[in-house]
């Protein structure tokens, strides 16, 4: 975090680079099993790109499947698969449908769908 704010002092960021920069630093905190905090920068992520970009931007998505996977790791599989839902559904208004994120993102949803009937057929 403070790497953050000692690049921005420097030089200004756009908006999609401090979105990246928070989700990179979720994802650090997330391979720490720190969830909660994790969650929490991702979380701000998502904010910064409901006050400056359109609803169809890339960096919804992202942000989303970011949160959906913490959230996953969290075992509250439900919110993850909401989260899940709204990555792909953004992403295919937002990129080319060649884009290998799409690919990515519906394999995760397909996994995470998976483990939802396992678990409730316990």
């Amino acid at each position: 975090k403070a790497a953050l704010t000692v690049y921005q002092n420097i030089d200004p960021l756009s908006h999609c680079d401090i979105i990246t920069m928070w989700n990179k630093i979720g994802f650090t905190y997330s391979q720490t099993h720190e969830y909660s905090v994790a969650l929490s920068c991702h979380e701000r992520a998502l904010e910064i790109c409901r006050k400056n970009l359109p609803e169809n931007h890339p960096d919804f998505a992202y942000s989303s499947i970011c949160i959906g996977d913490v959230y996953d790791k969290m075992g509250d599989r439900l919110k993850a698969l909401s989260f899940y839902k709204s990555a792909l559904e953004i992403g295919h208004n937002a990129l080319p449908a060649s884009n290998i994120c799409l690919e990515k993102w519906s394999d995760i949803l397909e996994r995470l769908r998976t483990k939802l009937k396992m678990q409730f057929k316990e």
